[in-house]
């Protein structure tokens, strides 16, 4: 009978992982990126600013934080940062907010990783 339960499990597993839909390609929009992330709508996209090109992805929802995640992909002006990456569980109440108005105190509050390292190594507070 376990058996049976869990594949049964195992099954209903594959299912939603198969009908979970992919997240919304944003390209270089920025602004279909931070419309995403008002909502914690699961949602990539690639921020491409001369000298440093990286990639975010917008996971969606654990619990009531958004799981985003951004990596480093080139960067010529600051070649240390390239393959640097973070990973930040958002609380709601910052996801309205542009990126401006959350100070770096709450970046290292809800961020961790490479370049959150990185930052704090050059003195960012």
């Amino acid at each position: 009978m376990k058996k049976f339960v869990l594949i049964g499990l195992a099954i209903m597993l594959v299912l939603f992982g198969c009908l979970q839909s992919p997240p919304k390609d944003c390209g270089t929009d920025k602004e279909c990126f931070q419309e995403a992330m008002k909502t914690c709508t699961p949602a990539k996209g690639v921020s491409a600013d001369p000298g440093i090109t990286s990639e975010g992805l917008i996971k969606g929802f654990e619990g009531d934080k958004c799981v985003v995640e951004m990596k480093v992909t080139e960067s010529t002006s600051l070649p240390g940062l390239k393959g640097k990456e973070m990973s930040c569980k958002v609380p709601k109440e910052y996801l309205g907010a542009s990126t401006g108005s959350m100070s770096s105190n709450h970046l290292f509050d809800y961020c961790s990783g490479s370049l959150v390292d990185m930052m704090k190594s050059f003195g960012a507070q």
